[in-house]
């Protein structure tokens, strides 16, 4: 079984931080757990990747463009695909990921995880189904 785990794209609005380089620890771990019980693993740091900086009016859009998202997916060929959810200003952009796998292969589990999903599931849930239903 191949798995996935994905750290999203990102976007900053006017008077957040400057994006810094932060390494994607939580997946970091649940890889090397995953590894340990005999899992194939991999991330995509979608994030942090070089010239990945687009200007979208006042917002800074930090991270891989979707359509190479798709690609990298697509390429892999995951059993299972793990998405950060680490903001829920960020939010979209789990469900934008979670939505790509789906049409790349509808049979990709997908599971996405973090403060924003913990702590709202059904609104999160709700949310998901109102995107995948359109």
């Amino acid at each position: 079984m191949k798995i996935l785990l994905i750290n999203p794209p990102q976007t900053f609005y006017p008077g957040s931080d400057q994006p810094a380089g932060n390494l994607p620890l939580g997946l970091m771990y649940l890889a090397a757990v995953l590894e340990q019980s005999g899992y194939k693993t991999e991330i995509l740091d979608a994030f942090m990747t070089e010239d990945a900086f687009v200007k979208d009016g006042k917002n800074l859009r930090v991270g891989m463009p979707f359509e190479q998202i798709k690609a990298e997916i697509s390429s892999r060929k995951p059993d299972i695909v793990g998405i950060a959810g680490p903001f829920t200003c960020q939010i979209e952009h789990s469900l934008k990921v979670s939505a790509i796998a789906k049409e790349v292969d509808p049979d990709i589990l997908t599971v996405v995880g973090g403060p924003h999903v913990t702590v709202v599931p059904e609104g999160f849930l709700k949310r998901q189904k109102t995107l995948t239903s359109v």
